[in-house]
């Protein structure tokens, strides 16, 4: 399982973000928006939408969460039945 929060921000409210975050890392995405990835311990909950409050007096403020499974593969092989050969379909392949 892979988990990403993150803060989105406009140019406008980049700096208010970097000025009230200590040691914040905020990643370029072009179109006038930042990306700031949360990572564990650098706020608690309450100081996270004190701080993403005060930004958004500045510009855009979004905070995001994408999670992503990737769940067990199952192959199994096809078999051959009958004497003309048919095949029976493989189960168990995830679509993509």
């Amino acid at each position: 399982m892979y988990r990403l929060q993150a803060v989105l921000v406009t140019e406008s409210a980049r700096g208010e973000l970097l000025a009230s975050v200590e040691g914040v890392r905020l990643v370029p995405l072009g179109h006038d928006l930042s990306l700031m990835p949360v990572t564990e311990g650098l706020f608690d909950a309450a100081e996270l939408r004190t701080v993403l409050a005060e930004c958004s007096e500045h510009g855009a403020v979004a905070y995001v969460v994408a999670e992503y499974f990737g769940g067990a593969r199952r192959a199994t092989s096809s078999t051959r039945s009958g004497s003309a050969g048919t095949a029976t379909p493989a189960i168990g392949f995830p679509l993509s």
